[in-house]
């Protein structure tokens, strides 16, 4: 079965087994989770897929985490806070994508398991997100830098290859259609506080 995640080890991209990896919760759900629906069907006769999320954000997304946080400080006309050199890299994937790669993934589901990943299969590091953002604000990027979190994986991108998805929303897109939205929801609000 494939991994979801790929770590920067050593200077090169790879993919490890959970037993290798570092200790994250998201490793641990999949650990947890991905076994049982392999019983489930092996046993039970039932069919399931499993998907691992990579980053999901867009107009009422469940997570936006680091790209609500910079629109709402960018809206503000505040500094953005990048922890670390800025260069963590992600696999940021809009919601409209992934809704796409979630249909095609119904079609697979069986009594094998199968386990895919939703995600662009490209990685955009975090000061580029804080970049891109303030060109869609129409502002100029002030960047506070912070110490790294010691816990914060480094790199994280998936793989679609095997769900044969293709994400075609770019990043720049994707953004622009995210801030409109929470200009919109926020009004007067902290575009911070559309997370609670």
């Amino acid at each position: 079965m494939q991994r979801s995640r790929v770590f920067l080890d050593g200077g090169l991209y790879r993919a490890i087994s959970a037993e290798r990896a570092p200790f994250y919760e998201h490793l641990l759900s999949a650990g947890i989770l991905e076994p049982h629906a392999r019983v489930a069907g092996a046993i039970h006769g039932v069919p399931t897929v499993g998907l691992r999320f990579f980053n999901l954000y867009g107009p009422l997304s469940p997570y936006l985490g680091v790209i609500s946080i910079f629109a709402d400080r960018l809206l503000r006309g505040e500094p953005v806070e990048i922890f670390g050199d800025g260069e963590q890299a992600r696999d940021f994937t809009f919601i409209n994508d992934a809704v796409c790669a979630l249909r095609r993934a119904m079609r697979a589901a069986s009594t094998s398991a199968f386990v895919f990943n939703v995600c662009t299969g490209k990685a955009t590091n975090v000061r580029s997100v804080a970049q891109t953002l303030a060109e869609v604000c129409g502002t100029e990027l002030v960047v506070h830098r912070r110490p790294a979190r010691c816990s914060q994986v480094r790199i994280s991108i998936g793989d679609p290859e095997r769900l044969g998805f293709t994400a075609r929303t770019t990043l720049s897109e994707g953004l622009a259609i995210t801030l409109n939205c929470l200009k919109r929801i926020a009004g007067s609000a902290s575009v911070s506080q559309l997370e609670a």
